[in-house]
């Protein structure tokens, strides 16, 4: 899988789409740096009205597999404080 954004950019989250039966890994990475442990990118499923979180990637969990079927949004907080660029 592509990026859904790039360490370095302002983007706020990436959106992919799975049918009934697949599963992607979704991960994050740094720049010049480790993952800090205290940032927690949320992986939510697109539900009615509001968007339900199913999952956080994080300095201590890089990396999760994500089932569908539905619409997954990974969102980035604004992780400035840390000093680090992190995408996914």
């Amino acid at each position: 899988m592509a990026n859904l954004f790039a360490a370095g950019t302002t983007a706020t989250s990436g959106t992919f789409t799975l049918t009934d039966g697949q599963s992607k890994t979704v991960s994050i990475y740094a720049t010049g740096a480790d993952v800090p442990f205290a940032v927690n990118f949320g992986i939510f499923i697109d539900g009615t009205g509001d968007d339900v979180l199913v999952d956080t990637l994080n300095g201590h969990n890089k990396a999760k597999v994500v089932q569908g079927p539905g619409v997954f949004i990974v969102k980035r907080p604004d992780i400035s404080q840390y000093g680090v660029s992190v995408g996914c």
